[in-house]
């Protein structure tokens, strides 16, 4: 893990469960964000004046490393920092035209207190490396 070899001691698994979105408040906790902390929720609002297909997006979460996003109570799936899963497809079908918009976002292995989701029109092709592994090709 993030280089080291592990062995031996005891493995404990837990499940998250993301059937749906969570409820989460607005302005909930509020509180400090640790890098490397435990697992935290993110929320954010937002409004669009389009609908259906005009309303077509990709989510960005720069900053993020990995975890999972529901827009309006839709699973978008999970994003990583490496690979395909840096922006999220969103379709405008999901979205609520000149009403809010709520995103959540589960961070895994969060860095700030804060976070920007952006909407972008075309999708960005990247490949970062994986900030979990070092030395690996």
């Amino acid at each position: 893990m993030g280089g080291t070899r592990l062995s031996g001691g005891t493995w404990n698994h837990y499940n998250f469960l993301l059937d749906e979105a969570p409820a989460v408040s607005p302005g909930g906790g509020g509180g400090t964000v640790a890098a490397n902390g435990p697992p935290v929720w993110y929320r954010g609002t937002f409004t669009t004046s389009n609908s259906g297909a005009a309303a077509d997006t990709f989510l960005q979460l720069p900053g993020g490393v990995k975890g999972v996003v529901f827009v309006n109570g839709h699973n978008l799936g999970r994003h990583w920092a490496v690979g395909p899963q840096q922006e999220l497809s969103l379709p405008g079908a999901y979205l609520k035209q000149g009403e809010e918009n709520v995103v959540l976002v589960l961070e895994l292995e969060p860095c700030t207190s804060s976070r920007v989701a952006r909407g972008v029109a075309k999708r960005t092709w990247k490949n970062d490396p994986d900030p979990d592994c070092n030395n690996c090709s």
